[in-house]
């Protein structure tokens, strides 16, 4: 297969190699690869932020958002060196510090990144800690607005400030920094139980079955 038609550009003193910057991404708009790159370019300084030093799993749309996505939790040989990279299980895993890495990032037709909870530094202690509140069937927006700020509350109680996330799909995440002086078991444990007895507090509004059928018209607290 020959090698796509690149574009070099230079960015903060690295060369960046782009590729099919006509591709459109998402058909219903025509917004091709290119404003996406240039949109990540615009959001950077609000972006990178949030994401620095944060491991990422890419969610990439190389027929468009209308097509099948993969997840690429691995980088590919082909990655620039001077990509910063974690190691994740027989390989790599990149993790963005700066808007060259955020350009090459997006070029794999990344719309969506997932960026771990832990650091790069730390990689099997989180810092970040979350609700997913993930509506079933039936549930309007304003539902889970209410569900939220009850997660909030509830977490405000034991000194835990948290904000809403709402880049997801249908639902939101609430999130929380902490130490990270636990593994991912405990912490796990920890949201686990504190969903529960969230459920148990509001059985009409929280459920932590996993079932579709079991939280239609309710919230799932998504622990995993």
């Amino acid at each position: 297969m020959p090698e796509p038609e690149a574009t070099y550009v230079e960015v903060e003193g690295r060369t960046v190699r782009l590729t099919h910057l006509d591709k459109v991404l998402f058909p219903d708009d025509g917004i091709t690869k290119a404003e996406i790159l240039q949109y990540y370019v615009t959001v950077a300084p609000y972006l990178l932020p949030h994401i620095r030093g944060r491991p990422l799993t890419l969610k990439a749309f190389p027929h468009g958002i209308n097509g099948r996505p993969y997840y690429r939790r691995k980088l590919a040989a082909t990655a620039p060196a001077w990509l910063p990279r974690a190691p994740f299980e027989d390989g790599f895993s990149p993790y963005i510090e700066n808007l060259p890495d955020l350009m090459w990032v997006a070029n794999q037709d990344s719309v969506e990144l997932h960026p771990w909870l832990s650091r790069q530094e730390n990689l099997l202690h989180p810092d970040l800690l979350l609700f997913d509140l993930d509506p079933g069937r039936g549930v309007p927006f304003s539902r889970i607005c209410e569900g939220a700020v009850i997660v909030r509350d509830a977490l405000a109680q034991i000194d835990i400030q948290s904000w809403a996330k709402t880049s997801g799909g249908a639902g939101m995440h609430i999130l929380f920094g902490i130490n990270p002086d636990y593994d991912f078991q405990q912490t796990h444990d920890w949201v686990r139980a504190v969903a529960t007895v969230l459920a148990q507090s509001q059985p009409t509004l929280f459920t932590v079955n996993y079932s579709k059928e079991k939280r239609v018209g309710k919230l799932l607290l998504d622990y995993n």
